[in-house]
């Protein structure tokens, strides 16, 4: 499929080269699923090879083919950055100047419709010797867009390569760059770095990147490779946005962890998924919280024997205290203290309530 992409822009008359992580992967001997391509096509002709509309101004026609994410992008030149975007772009039929302008070494190596290597930067070498090594100027790269010092450490940890020495001590002494990014940016690329090393809270402490964005890890966190997991045991700032759903997970997880204990009415209080969560940070095993969950006498609170119309008819209650007696009955009920069936509730109720 990748080299029939690349021979229909060769057959228009254009050299086209897949470049960038699908490449980088490969060599690697890890997959990916997006793939992209450079080609001194211009825009429109790609778009009309492809029949698919140009997504930007930056030259990028992007499309889904066998379960691949493909983006084509025209060779270009890119000059003076505001936003983490260009202010100076222009297209150019040199694959060698497009490649000038990328991050890293490593990302920078091509293949063609041959499957044959093309690596003027060397990118190989880094490759094998574990290296991530910023393209041209450190200060211009790293400054044009700053989030490639955090993809720089992704990458180190992910493929427990090095930093080259001079990027290392860039990132060190002009961290205070990161401050320019949006939280959602930032929360993207920690979210990969979470999941990537267990070493990475050294690794961010270190360059500096935990004060900076006011990131607190608990005292006694424990590496779960889990996203969700990692975000629960830290402490941070609102700036950081997650989906409600997310929010919610994250505080019944840190509820969870502090009870040090994971029983029935946990699991039927904070749910399965929490459950299993908090498990991984509490070291218990899923197995057995899938037990718990396996062996509750109900799931739900909709499976109690008695609803709330029949709490207000035994014992007058208004809403509120409807509420509390409802609390005390699914505790007992869960806990295997009071069966879930209609009489002993109701005595029960008679008996502690009314």
């Amino acid at each position: 499929m990748i080299r029939e992409l690349l021979e229909t822009l060769e057959s228009a008359g254009y050299s086209a080269y897949v470049v960038g992580g699908y490449t980088r992967d490969m060599l690697l001997g890890l997959s990916s699923y997006d793939i992209d391509i450079a080609t001194s096509a211009p825009t429109e002709v790609v778009s009309s090879l492809f029949d698919v509309a140009a997504k930007d101004e930056f030259g990028c026609v992007s499309f889904e083919r066998e379960n691949y994410h493909i983006e084509v992008t025209t060779y270009r030149i890119e000059k003076g950055y505001e936003d983490r975007k260009p202010t100076v772009l222009y297209f150019t039929d040199d694959i060698l100047c497009d490649l000038q302008r990328r991050d890293f070494t490593i990302n920078a190596i091509c293949m063609d419709s041959k499957g044959e290597i093309y690596d003027p930067l060397d990118g190989q070498k880094d490759l094998k010797n574990g290296i991530i090594r910023a393209i041209g100027n450190i200060e211009e790269k790293m400054t044009e867009d700053p989030l490639r010092m955090l993809r720089a450490i992704r990458f180190s940890l992910s493929r427990s390569f090095s930093i080259e020495s001079e990027l290392k001590e860039f990132i060190k002494e002009h961290v205070s760059l990161l401050g320019s990014l949006s939280s959602t940016r930032i929360k993207r690329e920690l979210d990969e770095i979470f999941s990537s090393s267990d070493e990475y809270i050294d690794t961010l402490e270190y360059f500096g990147i935990l004060e900076i964005f006011n990131l607190k890890p608990h005292k006694d966190y424990v590496y779960t490779k889990d996203t969700i997991c990692s975000w629960s045991e830290f402490d941070y700032p609102d700036s950081f946005q997650f989906k409600k759903s997310e929010s919610i997970l994250i505080k019944d997880i840190k509820t969870i962890v502090k009870q040090n204990r994971i029983d029935a009415l946990s699991v039927f209080s904070y749910g399965l998924n929490a459950c299993t969560k908090a498990g991984k940070i509490l070291g218990i095993e899923e197995e057995d919280i899938r037990l718990i969950y396996e062996n509750l006498p109900i799931k739900d609170e909709t499976e109690l024997a008695i609803d709330g119309e029949v709490i207000s008819i035994l014992t007058g209650a208004k809403r509120e205290k409807i509420g509390m007696i409802k609390k005390d009955l699914l505790k007992r009920v869960i806990s295997g203290n009071l069966p879930n069936r209609e009489i002993d509730i109701k005595n029960y109720i008679v008996e502690k309530w009314k």
